[in-house]
């Protein structure tokens, strides 16, 4: 059972090896802790009071050593202090596909800082990508493009990621000249850069130009995608079939049964667009 003497021993026996051997200080407080729980333990068990002062003694003592001990932390680090990225939050936001300058950018840091923080987690951006074959990876494609002959490069990415299925870009460009190489030869050529007009004044504000309908060219983007991506197909069809005499668009038999066979597979595309 502890008692004073031993708790005056432990006392004497810490503040000499605190001079001569320089203890360090978390073990310091590891011992002040063991004082206080003694003390408490004697105090429980002869059922004796105390004088305050030694109570508030000891508690000051602690209270200098966690000041040191808190410096000591502060002092031992080089350079600014490290600035906290929760693991978590990094490991997600990088397997989103989400690039280092937008993480960086949200996190305020810079994006060295981003790739140091994965280091240190073990992150790497390949590990975002699906571990799929080559030949899965064409059935894959093949399959899309059976409903999407259109579909190019973007188009296709989204279509896999919908799908769970994350890959580089040169490998989806690959497998895509591998399925359908003159769809992607007929697609090259199809693509019509608009050239920017050049003018020639004669001083700065010289020239103004007056805006009309060109806040409008999304719009125009996007029936052109969902034509190209959807609608082209299933004209085409309808097309044949009115050709070769096997759709009459003014018979309303003939309407009830296109409803009634695409109109399910048109809404299967417009919702996967």
């Amino acid at each position: 059972m502890a008692d004073w003497c031993e708790l005056q021993s432990i006392l004497l026996i810490l503040a000499d090896q605190i001079e001569r051997d320089h203890l360090p200080v978390d073990t310091v407080l590891s011992r002040l802790d063991d004082v206080s729980e003694m003390l408490g333990m004697i105090i429980a068990l002869q059922d004796v009071s105390i004088d305050d002062n030694i109570v508030e003694s000891l508690r000051s003592i602690q209270h200098r050593v966690h000041l040191e001990y808190a410096e000591e932390e502060l002092s031992s680090n080089v350079g600014r202090p490290r600035l906290e990225i929760p693991a978590a939050a990094l490991r997600t936001l990088v397997l989103s596909g989400i690039t280092i300058g937008v993480i960086a950018d949200m996190f305020s840091v810079s994006p060295s800082t981003i790739r140091r923080r994965m280091t240190e987690e073990g992150l790497r951006k390949s590990d975002r990508y699906s571990s799929i074959g080559d030949e899965d990876l064409d059935a894959k494609v093949l399959d899309i493009q059976r409903h999407h002959p259109n579909a190019g490069c973007r188009m296709m990415m989204g279509h896999l990621r919908s799908r769970g299925i994350y890959i580089q870009r040169f490998r989806l460009m690959d497998s895509m000249r591998q399925v359908n190489p003159e769809g992607v030869m007929m697609r090259r050529l199809s693509i019509q850069t608009a050239r920017c007009r050049q003018y020639s004044v004669p001083a700065p504000n010289h020239l103004w130009h007056i805006d009309g309908n060109h806040k409008l060219i999304r719009i125009e983007h996007l029936w052109r995608d969902v034509y190209e991506n959807i609608l082209d197909l299933l004209y085409t069809i309808f097309t044949q079939l009115e050709i070769q005499g096997l759709l009459n668009p003014g018979e309303e038999i003939d309407l009830f049964a296109l409803h009634r066979c695409f109109l399910h597979h048109i809404q299967h595309h417009l919702q996967s667009f």
